[in-house]
């Protein structure tokens, strides 16, 4: 017999504890992943999500992320070229704003606690008040007999502490906005120099992100390979009479100074 869950999801025998609900949500990441056309769809549903997610389906999600981006796919790896909390970074600062999925997702358990603190008259909330608060301080409450996900809750008053906000904010505030906050949390980055070359930039997405490599002399370019692999010939194959690395390959190579005049006189 399906219970109401099961009938809408369309998932038999589901069990909805720790387990089924990682192996669920990382099946549907890799479904959006392996349609390019999806890929907005991905960034709408994490953004839309207040469920409190494991650590590990964090996780989980991050590598399938991390996978695709340098692979194109879901199931083969590939050594990064950048760090992935770089990544998350935003593009002034030399990034290239991917989504921080843990940050993103303890802001949005954030907002359970606002609508705790707000009193709300949504049912979970008085089920909370009656059981848990009981009149006292919102603050001060470590129900430590609570579940998992209650516990979680409250923990969330962590994340405000570390965004500067007190009980007092959260409990005027009207609106609660999962970006602003998730921006506070992050804090200030300092800006890239070169920052104004990919930002508004409106040329495909793969030429951009070759420049973006580039500019963090992260191509692999075979001085890079070397470095892990053991190659004999060094010599650049477009002048065959240098050793190829990032500033020869991009300027000083005789067939990069041909390209360059020949933009430069377009």
């Amino acid at each position: 017999m399906w219970t109401r869950a099961q009938y809408i999801l369309g998932i038999s025998n589901l069990r909805f504890n720790k387990i089924s609900r990682k192996h669920w949500n990382l099946q549907r990441v890799k479904c959006l992943l392996d349609t390019w056309e999806s890929h907005s769809a991905l960034k709408d549903y994490l953004l839309s999500s207040v469920f409190v997610l494991p650590k590990k389906v964090i996780q989980l999600v991050e590598t399938t992320c991390k996978t695709f981006l340098w692979t194109g796919g879901s199931d083969t790896s590939k050594k990064a070229l950048i760090a992935w909390e770089r990544l998350c970074q935003p593009r002034v600062a030399g990034g290239l704003n991917i989504l921080d999925v843990y940050s993103w997702n303890h802001v949005a358990i954030g907002k359970l606690l606002w609508n705790v603190c707000r009193k709300k008259d949504n049912l979970w909330v008085k089920w909370i008040h009656t059981y848990y608060t009981k009149g006292g301080a919102i603050w001060d409450i470590k129900p430590a007999q609570a579940s998992w996900m209650v516990q979680k809750i409250f923990k969330a008053k962590l994340m405000f502490e570390l965004a500067g906000i007190t009980e007092d904010t959260v409990a005027t505030m009207s609106i609660y906005s999962i970006k602003k906050i998730y921006g506070l949390i992050r804090g200030d980055y300092p800006k890239m120099p070169w920052r104004r070359i990919l930002c508004n930039n409106a040329e495909m997405s793969k030429w951009l992100f070759i420049l973006f490599l580039a500019l963090h002399r992260r191509l692999q370019t075979k001085d890079r390979i070397a470095c892990w692999e053991n190659l004999e010939d060094m010599i650049c194959p477009l002048c065959l009479r240098e050793n190829e690395d990032i500033d020869h390959m991009l300027f000083q190579c005789d067939y990069a100074k041909e390209v360059w005049n020949k933009l430069l006189q377009w």
